[in-house]
């Protein structure tokens, strides 16, 4: 019995299986029913034929044939009713002013800037913002429509006054109903307090692939603000271009005020029309407009912390004669311990087959006559650094005096390179190295350091005070006693005849009884 109901048993088992081995004929799927999500749709091997669509006759039909939908490409770079682009920038009294702009598309039409001392607690920061209390304020933009670069938008601008110097603000820019995340910022301080400023020569090409890697690594070094000498972007009305140099810098750009002096790139002409500064220059930054009239925002000089600091536009070779009697007037009323003066075309060009006569002819003079301490420029995309110079007429610097008051710096901070011509003037040279500057200023010196992309240091320097002149020392050399040489001269003489009289008087104590 046993054994029958175990081959029963066994018999089912084996049935059980064969029928499970034996696909069963699936149901045709409805025309018109969901496919199972669940379940991945098999590709067929065969590439069906396309079939062409059927379009009636509109004049039969009496309706229209339907136009095919065109996808719209996002730009990353178009703008959007947020708040971006911000963008801090000096003005005349800087420890009391800041300026700030930034972009939307054109359907915001107002703009305004919250400001107030940085608190610990963003809420309560948002609350007093909100409430102008806490020291905050609002403050309505000046709103520009700009038309350039295939994009049309709409660009604010504020001027923030009667700040507190040296104090850390916060501030967010916005329309009411969309705003900027907050940023910081510090206004300078008063008097010849140090502060620490970066150099950069053109970012020119490919700049958010290349130049953001050295703008990232320059903040690493804290800048109370970033000088620019031209050439920012290849185009200057190209808009695209303008999105990644934002973009390289993000909110360093929000953050860091920056100094910009306009290269020949930010300029652009045709066949109809003479070369013009583009549209975007001065709507994006807020710069001082106490310069020759007519060059707003390209000719001008702020005094930040007992230091004059002075832009001329090289682009404008017409009116470099009212540009030399301008900058003439400007520093013979300046009362700064040190001045430097950017500009974007060289005195001494760097790079081969490039001479600007012209801007040596008009402005050389009258640096010199001044004694500026430190002349920083771009456009020749390689390094060139002189010693202290004067009275060079010559392209290549191999006529000047043994001994002047000014240095003149070429850099690049941009991929694009020129070959380097090795001229006389030049005491450091450089060529295919990104680099950027950093550059302390006190009342005693100002310490020059220049740096690869990678943060290697390539060149360094210090100008000090030597009397009325400007003395260069170069890193290991020592640093003369205040007073000058009579001064040195005093105390070797000094220790030559006191330590002889303190050895004396020591052997004398001891032989005396106590």
């Amino acid at each position: 019995m046993r054994l029958t109901i175990t081959s029963i048993v066994f018999s089912a088992a084996m049935a059980g299986f064969v029928l499970a081995q034996s696909p069963a004929e699936a149901p045709k799927a409805k025309e018109d029913s969901p496919k199972d999500p669940a379940v991945p749709a098999q590709k067929s091997t065969e590439s069906p034929k396309e079939m062409p669509p059927v379009v009636k006759d509109a004049k039969k039909t009496g309706s229209p044939a339907p136009k095919a939908e065109k996808s719209v490409p996002v730009d990353r770079f178009s703008p959007t009713p947020r708040p971006e682009r911000l963008n801090l920038t000096l003005l005349e009294h800087p420890q009391s002013r800041m300026g700030v702009t930034w972009r939307t598309d054109s359907t915001v039409t107002k703009g305004m800037v919250q400001v107030g001392p940085a608190n610990n607690s963003g809420y309560a920061m948002r609350a007093h913002a909100e409430k102008g209390t806490g020291g905050f304020r609002t403050i309505e933009a000046k709103t520009t429509p700009v038309d350039a670069g295939g994009e049309k938008a709409h660009y604010h601008k504020v001027t923030l006054e009667e700040l507190e110097p040296g104090t850390l603000y916060a501030y967010r820019a916005g329309d009411g109903n969309n705003w900027s995340e907050w940023h910081h910022f510090r206004p300078a301080k008063t008097g010849s307090r140090p502060f620490r400023f970066v150099y950069f020569g053109d970012a020119q090409n490919d700049v958010l692939d290349y130049w953001s890697r050295v703008i990232r690594q320059a903040d690493r070094f804290s800048p109370d603000f970033m000088l620019h000498a031209g050439d920012l972007i290849d185009r200057g009305e190209n808009d695209k271009e303008w999105g990644q140099w934002h973009a390289a810098g993000g909110w360093i750009h929000a953050s860091v005020p920056c100094l910009p002096t306009p290269g020949n790139h930010e300029y652009s002409g045709s066949a109809n029309r003479k070369s013009r500064l583009t549209p975007h220059w001065n709507a994006q930054f807020n710069l001082p407009a106490n310069g020759v009239k007519g060059l707003e925002g390209t000719c001008y000089y702020i005094d930040y912390q007992n230091t004059r600091f002075i832009s001329l536009n090289t682009n404008e070779k017409d009116r470099f004669e009212e540009q030399a009697a301008w900058l003439d007037s400007v520093l013979s009323a300046n009362h700064c311990r040190w001045t430097i003066v950017t500009f974007h075309h060289p005195v001494y060009s760097s790079a081969k087959n490039r001479d600007n006569a012209e801007v040596r002819k008009f402005f050389r003079p009258v640096i010199e006559k001044y004694k500026v301490a430190l002349v920083l420029q771009g456009h020749d995309h390689s390094y060139g650094r002189s010693g202290m110079m004067a009275g060079a007429e010559e392209a290549d610097g191999s006529d000047m005096a043994k001994r002047g008051d000014t240095v003149y710096v070429v850099s690049v901070s941009g991929p694009k390179m020129y070959q380097l011509n090795d001229r006389a003037w030049m005491e450091v040279r450089g060529e295919q190295k990104q680099l950027f500057q950093v550059i302390d200023v006190s009342a005693d010196a100002i310490k020059y350091e220049a740096y690869t992309a990678t943060g290697e240091k390539f060149d360094a320097f210090e100008i000090r005070r030597d009397g009325a002149r400007n003395k260069l020392v170069n890193p290991g050399e020592p640093i003369a006693a205040p007073g000058g040489p009579l001064m040195v001269l005093w105390l070797a003489a000094s220790v030559v005849v006191l330590v002889p009289v303190g050895l004396l008087g020591i052997r004398f104590a001891r032989k005396v009884p106590g």
